[in-house]
């Protein structure tokens, strides 16, 4: 394995085949219905859908509802197309300062998304100093860690710790399985 900038392990990873095409969709549009065959936007290779948690939690009426029917049926989307659900967190980030951990917790139980990351996680940005990036690494690996055993998704960031986030991943996949 080669080092990369941090002086983690960068990893060769494997490409999956065929590809996965996840559209991004918004609740503000109910346009375009990629999975629909009928609709000018039809994608036939589509595999999931991806929402934000964000859009649901502004929208009161709408979080109820997802949370009622479960997203599949809220938004029409057939069952063979996987519902990815994203945190939210940029968006939280910029208004309130964090992910409402409890809030999106609860939607996750009763919209049933068939993806879900963890409730938080803190994105580094280009301009950030090393050590502001180094502290939003060890905070998305604190949630991570305190969510590896409950369904949620860890979450990674491009940044110059990308290497250590893998490794660290991978230490706590294998203590894990130990403790299994």
């Amino acid at each position: 394995m080669t080092k990369n900038q941090d002086g983690g392990e960068a990893r060769n990873l494997p490409v999956h085949n065929p590809l996965l095409v996840v559209a991004g969709w918004s609740l503000k549009s109910v346009q375009p219905r990629v999975w629909d065959s009928s609709s000018p936007f039809y994608l036939p290779t589509l595999g999931a859908m991806m929402v934000s948690y964000a859009e649901f939690h502004s929208m009161k009426t709408r979080r109820r509802k997802a949370m009622e029917q479960g997203l599949h049926e809220y938004l029409g989307v057939p069952r063979h197309i996987k519902i990815y659900l994203d945190n939210g967190a940029f968006s939280f980030i910029k208004k309130t300062g964090s992910v409402p951990e409890a809030d999106y917790i609860e939607f996750v139980n009763e919209a049933r998304p068939d993806w879900y990351p963890v409730p938080q996680d803190f994105i580094p940005t280009p301009t950030m100093s090393p050590g502001k990036q180094k502290k939003c690494f060890t905070m998305t690996m604190e949630v991570n860690r305190s969510y590896q055993e409950n369904g949620f998704v860890p979450i990674v960031h491009i940044s110059n710790h990308l290497g250590s986030y893998l490794a660290r991943l991978s230490q706590d996949d294998i203590q894990v399985l130990k403790a299994k």
